[in-house]
């Protein structure tokens, strides 16, 4: 009997050090590889962004980053990851003219020796206007378009829940660096409606980009629901051409 304990605690080593084998150098490590946006209005842009963990004993370099279609854009920091450290990666996808059941996948390209192709996707229902969207229409700003005269102004996305159900709302991803989100408190009546409080931070370092957020309702479904927002500057703020030019 002493002498199997002793062969299994063997083993048990054995396996561990194998697995410790293959972890040596980088690895990269992403928790969250796919992406569900739920519902997105259509003509729109909206915006996840990825995190590149490296887990592994050796520096991670990543050398570029491959979409499926023009329709998609990746930003990365081509560069290098220390090891326990992260980078974003943010996918932008541009649904104008893809309606119903929409899916993308992008290969991240690295010195990972396990996995030198990497690959995070999407997913998401493109609706146009009247179409039913699960237990929940979207009534007023399905999109938002804001600039940066809106700092510190709270703008409202107005919610229904037209199920037979109370429901709640969860906040799923949005951009803390640009915005913040309050979802209504509490479950939502059946027929009734709700308001999600989004604020414009003041200060911003990029004000022409493209984000969004999302939200999932408790029904049974964990229906999901993207907002996507637009920011820019006003129009009275851009230059004007110079005359004579």
């Amino acid at each position: 009997m002493r002498r199997f304990v002793v062969l299994i605690l063997v083993a048990l080593l054995v396996a561990v050090g194998s697995l410790c084998a293959q972890q040596k150098g980088p690895h990269l490590l992403v928790v969250q590889p796919a992406f569900d946006y739920g519902f997105v209005p259509d003509s729109s842009k909206v915006a996840h962004t990825y995190w590149l963990n490296n887990i592994g004993t050796d520096s991670l370099r990543v050398f570029s980053v491959k979409v499926t279609c023009g329709c998609t854009k990746a930003s990365v920091d081509r560069g290098v990851v220390a090891v326990n450290d992260s980078m974003p990666l943010e996918v932008v996808f541009d649904n104008l003219n893809r309606l119903k059941k929409q899916g993308r996948s992008a290969g991240i390209l690295s010195n990972d020796p396990a996995s030198s192709r990497y690959e995070v996707s999407f997913s998401c229902f493109t609706y146009v206007a009247g179409e039913a969207t699960g237990p929940v229409a979207i009534t007023k700003n399905k999109r938002l378009r804001l600039t940066t005269l809106d700092h510190g102004k709270d703008v409202v996305v107005t919610i229904k829940n037209v199920s037979k159900e109370p429901l709640e709302a969860k906040l799923i991803a949005y951009p803390s660096e640009l915005v913040s989100v309050e979802l209504p408190q509490g479950a939502l009546a059946p027929g009734a409606k709700g308001d999600i409080l989004v604020r414009v931070k003041s200060e911003i370092k990029n004000k022409n980009q493209f984000k969004s957020f999302t939200f999932e309702m408790s029904d049974a479904a964990k229906s999901r629901y993207t907002i996507p927002v637009r920011m820019s500057e006003p129009i009275s703020t851009l230059k004007s051409p110079e005359k004579g030019r």
